[in-house]
């Protein structure tokens, strides 16, 4: 999937095409608002990768992501994705909507981290250094 395609959904899900109207301000932002994106769910795509037995991937870290190039995070991420393009392409212009959105995007993060499995790791007793 390109980030190309989910600036077409988000377009889709907001009610707007370039057919009916210009556009060219939502492509413009969303290239700086996916790199957002990316940048915020890098830690848990890292961690759902380890989880799952995938690998480390070098995720693009700048303030702009190409919309022409792969979504860089693992697919599961793509939902959550759209649906926080979508409520910030429309956040000046219907905050409503935009709310209701983003509200569907930390759903779907949550959700995502609720699946990763429990981890177990060990703990220094501190306590016995105090008595």
């Amino acid at each position: 999937m390109t980030c190309r395609e989910l600036y077409e959904a988000a377009l889709r899900l907001v009610c707007e095409n370039a057919e009916n109207g210009d556009v060219s301000d939502y492509e413009d932002r969303a290239g700086y608002i996916l790199a957002t994106a990316v940048t915020q769910c890098a830690p848990l795509d890292a961690l759902y990768r380890k989880a799952t037995g995938g690998s480390a991937v070098p995720l693009p870290m700048g303030v702009y992501l190409d919309l022409d190039a792969d979504f860089p995070l693992s697919d599961i991420f793509s939902a959550a994705v759209l649906h926080y393009l979508c409520a910030m392409l429309v956040l000046d212009e219907n905050e409503a909507m935009s709310d209701a959105f983003f509200e569907k995007y930390t759903d779907a993060i949550a959700l995502i981290q609720s699946s990763l499995p429990f981890v177990g790791e060990s703990i220094t007793d501190r306590y016995q250094e105090l008595i």
